[in-house]
């Protein structure tokens, strides 16, 4: 989109929850919603390589970073997007049997290279029985006041059972390892 036309008019109220990873790397806008537009020239540029192996495994990944001849001050500093080039984010995906896959999602500051965000999931089992947990790392975002968005680091764990074909069991606590604290307990 051309320079100049995100209408400061335009109350944001669907495009707030901006979060900038490799599912949105090589999306026109990195914005959820329509009411904030990246202006501008941007090229994302990186590597997508994936495969599938003679006995059904699976392997991909990905790996980028964007790049703007002039940065848009739309983003905050924290966002990973502000300045000419963005950090970079990437996810690996392995799936050697039907029965277990791993995926690891990560964003790396553009400077230091150190880990913005890491998130690491596995999941064991078939559609009868399956065992999952996820584990997120976050960093300090100083650019939000509110400390909901201080550094964390929380475990997901979760079980689901098939009763039948059409009708299954879940549960799933979400831990915080920092406060020692159930952040939430799911079911389904």
């Amino acid at each position: 989109p051309p320079y100049g036309i995100d209408d400061d008019d335009i109350p944001n109220e669907d495009s707030q929850d901006l979060e900038f990873d490799d599912t949105n790397l090589f999306e026109e806008t990195r914005f959820p919603g329509l009411d904030e537009v990246e202006e501008g020239v941007s090229l994302a540029y990186g590597l997508r390589f994936g495969g599938y192996g003679d006995r059904g495994e699976l392997y991909n990944a990905v790996f980028g970073q964007i790049y703007r001849p002039k940065a848009d001050d739309i983003f905050d500093a924290n966002s990973g997007l502000d300045g000419n080039f963005s950090d970079y984010v990437g996810r690996i995906d392995v799936s050697p049997v039907d029965w277990l896959s791993a995926q690891y999602r990560f964003r790396l500051d553009r400077d230091t290279l150190s880990p913005v965000r890491n998130e690491v999931r596995a999941a064991v089992g078939n559609s009868r029985l399956r065992f999952d947990v996820t584990s997120l790392s976050l960093e300090d975002d100083p650019a939000v006041a509110d400390d909901e968005f201080d550094e964390r680091e929380e475990i997901t764990a979760g079980v689901l059972v098939g009763l039948t074909d059409q009708l299954s069991l879940r549960a799933q606590p979400r831990q915080d390892l920092q406060e020692d604290a159930t952040i939430a307990n799911t079911y389904g």
